[in-house]
């Protein structure tokens, strides 16, 4: 809700399946909450036949759909040129990414591929979040499409610093991240060494976090709990990242 700004207008649709979080908390909990109407497509008819999403979202009007990378990868893959006349998805306001790397050639395919359909790559929207933070925990900015770091591979391999690089620099020396947003309301992000001193901007580190929706432990789990979480409710995240 924080992060999308719904309301009554919305409509959601989803191909990800229960048993993971964005689908189970994102697109099972989220619009029972919102009370927002949603449509599902079986995750293995999307695996089968990916432009299924597609035509979904054409025919419902759908304006907030989320996916992993790959996800945005095996559809535009298997879309064809023939089919692209028969898809409207200018409702699409949302199209979430997260759940694992965003590679930004990727979005900029799919972007480009279904733009003649309506799609505005102003609607792509990444975000990170994990089970154990009862999903959410940044956002980027709506209606602002993706946006890149494009950082020196060696600096970042052999000294931990994420260095800006100019596009024009040593080709093959940089690689390009995503910007995953700010942190919702009320969390907390850290950036640490792998022990307890705490990063500055700019170094790349273990993330630790701490706010509202923080689990208070695994299930019957309390050695491995006692692990993740400190006594001050900051969790380790095993991600690594930079601020």
């Amino acid at each position: 809700g924080h992060g999308l700004k719904m309301n009554g207008d919305d409509r959601m649709m989803s191909w990800l399946p229960f048993y993971h979080d964005m689908g189970l908390v994102g697109f099972m909990l989220v619009p029972m909450a919102a009370q927002v109407s949603i449509d599902y497509l079986d995750t293995r008819e999307f695996a089968m036949r990916p432009r299924q999403w597609l035509e979904l979202m054409t025919q419902s009007r759908a304006t907030i759909s989320f996916a992993p990378s790959f996800g945005y990868d095996l559809c535009a893959r298997r879309v064809r040129p023939n089919d692209l006349a028969s898809y409207d998805l200018s409702n699409w306001r949302v199209a979430g990414i997260g759940a694992e790397m965003i590679r930004p050639d990727t979005l900029a395919y799919f972007a480009e591929l279904l733009e003649p359909c309506g799609f505005d790559r102003r609607a792509f929207l990444a975000c990170y979040g994990m089970a154990e933070c009862t999903l959410g925990v940044s956002f980027s900015p709506l209606w602002t499409g993706f946006t890149t770091h494009h950082i020196d591979s060696d600096q970042l391999a052999d000294n931990h610093r994420a260095v800006l690089l100019e596009e024009s620099d040593s080709p093959g020396r940089g690689r390009h991240f995503v910007n995953c947003g700010v942190p919702l309301p009320e969390f907390e992000i850290q950036i640490r060494d792998g022990g307890e001193t705490v990063l500055d901007d700019w170094h790349s580190g273990v993330i630790y976090l701490r706010g509202p929706s923080v689990m208070s432990g695994y299930f019957n789990l309390p050695e491995e709990s006692s692990h993740a979480l400190d006594a001050d409710g900051w969790l380790n995240t095993g991600d690594i990242g930079y601020l």
